[in-house]
Parts: structure tokens; C-alpha cells; sequence
């Protein structure tokens, strides 16, 4: 009812991983917060990690995004090792990182529709400190059109926009750099029933088009249902990798805790 319309089953899948590793983290370390975390992402592949808070989620999605240094650990992106010290080091190799609290460092609440959904590419759209203005239109024209983003006009505040238009503005800024690896902490997080459905779908078929995914929940229906492996995280380390067909909610509770 609140949606207007039947949602039917929740979690839809359209993706399925291929043989090819697109992004490999090996032994991260960052002393006091996680410990050797090591896995492998394939090409078409919805990468879940689950863990209490203080697990050391988000923690290596810091380390790998450049935004937190750690002391020992290896990166490949699609078979190549890369390096990483700051978060342009991240957007240049096609890294792209949607944080779990997107009104305090996913959006910026007093600027625009617009500005935001070109905030992340303003190197490519001001090559000489010059905004192109018909570039940055045409491109809050096109995240706004493929994400259905509900908003008056893209010069709003988007502050303005319910959370789920929100969250698909910050999905808007990322993805208008074409990235290979999707950075998802708890992407739904205070979003309606029916954004939720639309975020899933844009996940997937971010994945299903060959992307990589590697996504951050603490809903356990959600790690399930989007998942194809689920890393589980406990006091920063490891407690095993498991494919979605293996576990089950009591599995990974008792896993995490």
C-alpha cells in the first residue's frame, strides 16, 4: 500500500558471476581495526560482508578507498596490482565508495541535484577550473533519467529530495565515472520499501553488465538475498567466506558473534 503497487518478491537477481577475478584484496592490515582480510571478487559478482557494529566493516572499505592507511596488504584490480593512498588514487583506478551515512559524507545538503551528481567527476567536467555547464546538464540529465531520481528540477537543493531519491543521487555521482568496483556500505539505510527495490535493481545490474560489487549490510535478509558470497566479519577478522546456499541467518549470527 505504501508503495502503490505489489512488490512481490524482494530481492530479484539478475546477476551471475563469471569466472574472471575483477578485484583481489590480500592480507589488509591496519593494526587495531582489522587483521589479514583477504578475498576475491569475480566480474558479475554481489560480494556481501556482515558483521556486528565494531566488526571492522567499514574499516576496509577506508583501507581500500584510500581513506585510512594500513600497515601490510595487497590490492589487484582485474589481475594487476594497484596502489592506493588517498581516495583520488581510488577514482583514478575505478573504485567508487557510497558510505553508509550519505547526509554527512555522501552528499553535500546545501548544494544542488545537479552539483552533486557532478561532484565526484569535477576534475573531468573543469579541466581548467571552468565548470562546462552543458557537460554537468547533460550529465545530471542522464543519471537523473537512468536512476529515476524524483526531483522538481536539478537545481533544487537536494536536501529537498526524500532518502531514497537521495541515496540514487550519491549512486548518480558514482556512477558517472563508469566505475569496475562498486564500494556499497549499507546502501539501503534509511530508505523506503520501494527505493530499496529500485537500489537492488540498479545493483544488480550494475553486476550483471560485468561490474564488480562488493556490499557492507547489517540486515541480514538483505546479505542474503543480494549476496551470491558473504565474508563474515568478528572482532576485525575473518570468520569465513560462505556462499549464499550455504548459510542461513542463524549461520551467520552465530558467525559474527
Amino acid at each position: 500500500m505504501i508503495v502503490g503497487r505489489e512488490l512481490g518478491e524482494e530481492y530479484i537477481k539478475t546477476n551471475a558471476p563469471t569466472d574472471v577475478t575483477g578485484f583481489e584484496v590480500s592480507g589488509l592490515t591496519a593494526p587495531g581495526k582489522i587483521e589479514d582480510i583477504s578475498f576475491a571478487v569475480r566480474k558479475g559478482e554481489i560480494f556481501g560482508i556482515y558483521g556486528l557494529m565494531g566488526s571492522g566493516r567499514t574499516e576496509i572499505f577506508n583501507c581500500l578507498f584510500g581513506l585510512d592507511t594500513p600497515n601490510a596488504g595487497e590490492m589487484r584490480l582485474g589481475g594487476q596490482p594497484i596502489s592506493v593512498s588517498k581516495p583520488a588514487d581510488a577514482m583514478q583506478q575505478g573504485i567508487a565508495f557510497v558510505t553508509e551515512d550519505r547526509k554527512v559524507t555522501g552528499l553535500n545538503l546545501s548544494d544542488s541535484v545537479r552539483n552533486n551528481i557532478c561532484l565526484a567527476s569535477l576534475p573531468e567536467m573543469s579541466p581548467s577550473f571552468t565548470m562546462r555547464w552543458r557537460d554537468e546538464q547533460a550529465a545530471s540529465r542522464e543519471m537523473i533519467a537512468h536512476f529515476g531520481i524524483k526531483a522538481a528540477r536539478d537545481t533544487m537543493p537536494v536536501s529537498g529530495l526524500s532518502g531514497g531519491n537521495q541515496q540514487k543521487v550519491v549512486l548518480g555521482k558514482w556512477f558517472l565515472r563508469k566505475p569496475k568496483v562498486l564500494l556499497l556500505d549499507e546502501p539501503t539505510r534509511g530508505v523506503d520499501v520501494g527505493a530499496k527495490r529500485e537500489i537492488y535493481r540498479i545493483i544488480c545490474d550494475f553486476a550483471a553488465e560485468g561490474g564488480t560489487v562488493v556490499m557492507i549490510s547489517s540486515e541480514i535478509d538483505e546479505v542474503l538475498g543480494m549476496s551470491d558470497r558473504i565474508l563474515v566479519m568478528r572482532g576485525g577478522r575473518s570468520a569465513g567466506i560462505y556462499a549464499r546456499e550455504e548459510t542461513d541467518a542463524q549461520s551467520l549470527v552465530h558467525l559474527s558473534t
